[in-house]
């Protein structure tokens, strides 16, 4: 498999935002379904929209979402005052700290095969986030792990997308 660090910008980001919301804001009830993120969104909005946490949890959430070192106080200054903050501040901050493989196809048996590349890519970085992927195989039924590691696959698979719909919901 040929991988290489890929920047991520804000555009991607906003994507995964989306993305993300359109999958888990119908799992949950205090999230509105109906709204739409864009890059003005301010944080306040976002987070309503999405039923998130304060800004200095939502902070650790992200960094360990896209595996950023991002300080506390670069956090701060990007998600408060959440009123007068917006979604393209969270989505710069994090496209300037961002990178992530870029996936290119294997050879198997001759033939290029991008599905494979992306089931390695996707296996390793569910690992990182401690999910438990040994008995992972191509086949494997999703369902399970939806149930128990939610959070970490839409957020890895939305990463691998970079936004882009991968489920139909």
């Amino acid at each position: 498999m040929n991988t290489l660090p890929q920047q991520l910008n804000a555009l991607d980001i906003l994507n995964i935002f989306i993305e993300e919301h359109r999958i888990c804001s119908p799992l949950d009830f205090e999230a509105d379904v109906s709204f739409i993120l864009n890059f003005n969104t301010t944080i306040s909005d976002w987070r309503c929209a999405r039923d998130l946490m304060p800004w200095r949890p939502l902070s650790r959430f992200l960094n360990v979402e896209f595996n950023l070192t991002v300080s506390e106080q670069q956090w701060k200054a990007v998600l408060t005052p959440a009123r007068k903050r917006t979604l393209r501040d969270v989505c710069e901050l994090i496209a300037q700290h961002c990178t992530f493989t870029s996936v290119t196809p294997v050879q198997l048996l001759e033939n290029s095969c991008l599905s494979a590349s992306v089931f390695i890519t996707l296996k390793k970085y569910l690992a990182r986030r401690g999910v438990q992927v040994d008995e992972l195989k191509p086949s494997t039924t999703i369902a399970p792990y939806l149930h128990t590691d939610f959070s970490a696959m839409i957020e890895q698979i939305g990463i691998l997308a970079r936004g882009n719909k991968v489920f139909e919901i």
